[in-house]
């Protein structure tokens, strides 16, 4: 009996450990009455570089795209390891007049880590605000970085 009750306890510690070690957040783009979105996130047996098991090709077409830039890879999902910092280069190209509306569910992001979304020299705290609108310049490339 004291061995099930360690081996259970070990197994709660373990997927403990593992929940609080990944996280994955949405970022939704809107251009018009035009949608898309990206995933990043960071696990622990995640890889920084591309991996099958976690990252996902972008399939382009439409007026709006939106895709994670990882060299020479376009990303609808860039999954990354765990414990280390990480930054995203999120590319928006648009074909539609007027305002972009990037959104996002703040619980959804780690939140014993800083999030910002940069734009040239604006940087937003992802975690204190849930949008951020831009006007359209046709192809926008912003940044997305998980620090300690």
């Amino acid at each position: 009996m004291k061995k099930i009750k360690a081996i259970i306890t070990i197994l709660v510690i373990l997927i403990g450990a593992n929940i609080a070690l990944a996280w994955e957040a949405r970022i939704d783009i809107k251009a018009g009455n035009t949608e898309t979105g990206i995933n990043i996130g960071q696990r622990v047996d995640a890889t920084d570089g591309i991996d099958g098991l976690y990252d996902v090709p972008a399939l382009l077409s439409g007026n709006l795209q939106a895709y994670i830039k990882a060299g020479d890879e376009k990303l609808w999902r860039d999954i990354r390891r765990e414990g280390s910092d990480s930054v995203w280069e999120l590319v928006i190209e648009s074909l539609i007049d007027g305002d972009v509306i990037i959104k996002w569910d703040i619980d959804r992001l780690p939140s014993e880590k800083r999030v910002e979304l940069i734009d040239g020299l604006l940087r937003i705290d992802m975690k204190s605000v849930d949008s951020y609108i831009y006007r359209n310049e046709g192809v926008k490339t912003l940044r997305i970085e998980v620090r300690r």
